[in-house]
């Protein structure tokens, strides 16, 4: 769901999409479209909804509780290890507050590969002996307390990788730290490295590791 405006209603935005793919070729078609939850502030008063100057002669937010319907269809080219090309034409066939009208869009994008820890980590996380949460966070964000000791066999020097964990397939390595102080049920791990600046380190975070 999301919230366009203060003037629009919310709306789901959905999407399907199915390809058959080759070594260098890939066909699409699919269909996105949005839907609205119907909560337009002038759903009752439509004929109060102020109307927005938008340069041309245009549907779009002139109506209330915005909807439509697009399938698409494109074609995908390898150039090579590093270049693609994609091709796609589109097809608004039924809206509300939106135009109906056929796009068409062009893209060539460039792939790049780095050597990435975290993602080598990641693949990894399925052979983990051992699973634990944070529980506990200094305030540096230095240390973590997980919840699990020795009565799980953990001990000093294991390594531990944090995951943000989301139960909707997201799995991203947050960062990495050491054991240097087991109790029975608890442990605390000092952080020795960074993966991803723009997650947190924060209460709930999954840590796997290895037992010795």
């Amino acid at each position: 769901l999301r919230r366009p405006g203060s003037e629009l209603s919310t709306e789901a935005y959905w999407q399907a999409e199915g390809a058959l793919a080759w070594t260098h070729l890939a066909l699409v078609a699919g269909v996105d479209g949005v839907t609205s939850v119907k909560n337009d502030p002038y759903t009752k008063e439509p004929q109060n909804k102020p109307v927005f100057n938008t340069g041309g002669n245009t549907s779009l937010y002139h109506g209330i509780n915005r909807e439509w319907i697009t399938p698409y269809a494109g074609v995908n080219v390898a150039l090579g290890k590093s270049w693609r090309v994609e091709l796609r034409g589109s097809q608004v066939v039924s809206g509300k507050s939106t135009d109906l009208g056929t796009g068409f869009s062009f893209q060539l994008i460039r792939r790049v590969d780095k050597n990435d820890d975290s993602r080598t980590v990641d693949k990894k996380f399925k052979t983990y002996d051992v699973e634990a949460t944070i529980s506990k966070i200094s305030p540096k964000k230095a240390y973590v307390v997980i919840d699990k000791g020795l009565g799980e066999d953990i001990s000093k020097g294991m390594i531990f990788d944090f995951f943000d964990f989301d139960y909707l397939g997201g799995n991203a390595l947050v960062a990495r730290g050491v054991v240097i102080e087991t109790k029975v049920d608890t442990s605390i791990v000092k952080i020795t490295q960074r993966y991803d600046n723009k997650k947190e380190i924060k209460l709930g975070l999954i840590g796997r590791s290895y037992m010795k």
